[in-house]
């Protein structure tokens, strides 16, 4: 059953997903776009677009204010439905907002592992590799400060500091693995 495009559902929702994400609904609504904030505000158009009576993008972007478009909640929706598959956290936070609004959730498909990459380097590159580990290891292991200057007026001061042993060159890559 969806739930009726009105102000009253729309507050509920709002007020769903800031309990359960730890946010206000004010927050939510407003501009700033840190992560916690941002991942709440995309649940709330997820629900809104998937559990509320059809309604367009458009009406759902300026039930948050004039500064939001539709092809924003459109991005949004779809990546908190891309992350459903991954984040454990996410879902149970979709979940517990569905519960307190007395909806039922959409049927999810078992989490998904996110995929390794592990990365094969040819034996050359391997030993051009622990050289360059060795050569800055022992840079670092033998490096001190030098000692104080004199300028002319005769203080004393510290040299510059000098500049970090560079991080060794990348090497290409002979092939890449997925593993699962």
């Amino acid at each position: 059953m969806k739930l009726p495009w009105t102000q009253d559902n729309i507050t509920r929702a709002l007020e769903a997903v800031a309990r359960v994400t730890g946010t206000t609904a004010k927050q939510i609504i407003g501009r700033q776009r840190t992560d916690e904030i941002a991942r709440a505000r995309r649940t709330v158009w997820f629900i809104m677009r998937q559990h509320f009576e059809p309604t367009s993008l458009t009406r759902i972007a300026t039930s948050f204010g004039k500064q939001r478009n539709h092809t924003t909640v459109l991005s949004g929706s779809r990546w908190i439905e891309s992350q459903l598959k991954l984040d454990r956290e996410l879902r149970l936070n979709y979940f517990n907002a569905c519960e307190d609004l007395e909806i039922e959730p959409l049927e999810l498909a078992p989490l998904e592992k996110p995929f390794r990459l592990r990365i094969q380097m040819t034996p050359k590159a391997e030993e051009l590799l622990r050289a360059e580990q060795r050569k800055l290891e022992l840079r670092r292991s033998t490096w001190r400060p030098d000692p104080p200057v004199c300028t002319r007026r005769g203080r004393w001061r510290d040299r510059p500091a000098i500049e970090a042993a560079p991080e060794p060159e990348p090497y290409r890559i002979s092939r890449i693995a997925y593993t699962p």
